[in-house]
Order: C-alpha cells, then structure tokens, then sequence
C-alpha cells in the first residue's frame, strides 16, 4: 500500500464510508488520486477475505457426523432445528463412542436398510433412539417359552 492508501485507510476506518468527494474536500487531492488509492484499498481488502478462515465453533465431530448422516440419507436438513441437531449430534458422537464405529455403522446400516424405519431417518432423534434401543435380529428363533411362576 502506498502513502495515499494507508491515508484513506485510516480515514475510512475512523469515518466510516466516505465518497471520493467527501475525501476530495478532507485532503485537497484530486479525484484521480483518491479513486487510485480507492481501488488499492478494495483490492487489499478483497485479498484479506480470501486468505481469511472463518472461525469454527463447535464440536467438529459432531459437524462430520451430521454431515456424513445428511449424504448417506441424501437429505438436504434434518427435522429438528438446529439448536436440537446439535444436541442430537452430542449424544450420537458419545453413543458411537461408548458402542465403538464398527457397532456404530453396523447399527445405522441396519436401520437403514428397513424400508420402515428409512422413511423416519430425516429426524436424529428417531435416528439416535433407533440406535441407542437397537436389537439384532437372531435368526433361528421362532419364538420365545416363558415358563408359568406359580
């Protein structure tokens, strides 16, 4: 940046927006010189946003979960709001924590292949209760002898 742009800079930063004009009769310059350095300025700015990271907040476990589930479903937002996503997303990242991924997957994987179920799965609480209460089938037991107490 040049004198003139470290000038209107700091101007600008105390001002506001200010129009050529304005800066014009504030400096004395001519109007080709504020414009120069006005275009210097957007182009520093404009390379500023692009080099900038925005911050990320939040559980990052929890935004690739809720990522990852929303492309496996192909779904564009969940049912809940957002403030219940993230919750949700806690409790599924500490269940596939506690479970272990391979348990984690196996469940979900199942859930999704049952056509029923699969037409709930845009909601993280059917996801995460589903989940959480899942039986596997056991193939080989027809049905179940209780024994009378007397």
């Amino acid at each position: 940046m040049n004198k003139e742009t470290k000038v209107i800079f700091a101007l600008v930063k105390v001002y506001g927006n200010l129009t050529p004009n304005k800066l014009r009769d504030l400096l004395g310059w001519d109007l080709k010189t504020i414009e120069c350095s006005l275009n210097q300025l957007e182009i520093s700015k404009a390379l500023e946003k692009k080099h900038f990271k925005p911050q990320i907040f939040g559980h990052s476990k929890i935004d690739e979960l809720l990522d990852g589930i929303k492309l496996i479903l192909k779904i564009d937002d969940y049912k809940e709001s957002r403030q219940y996503q993230r919750m949700y997303g806690k409790h599924l990242v500490n269940l596939c924590e506690k479970i272990g991924d391979e348990e984690f997957k196996l469940r979900f994987k199942a859930i999704y292949m049952d056509t029923f179920k699969r037409r709930n799965m845009n909601s993280l609480k059917f996801i995460y209760s589903e989940l959480k209460s899942f039986i596997p089938k056991q193939d080989g037991i027809e049905s179940v002898q209780f024994q009378q107490i007397e």
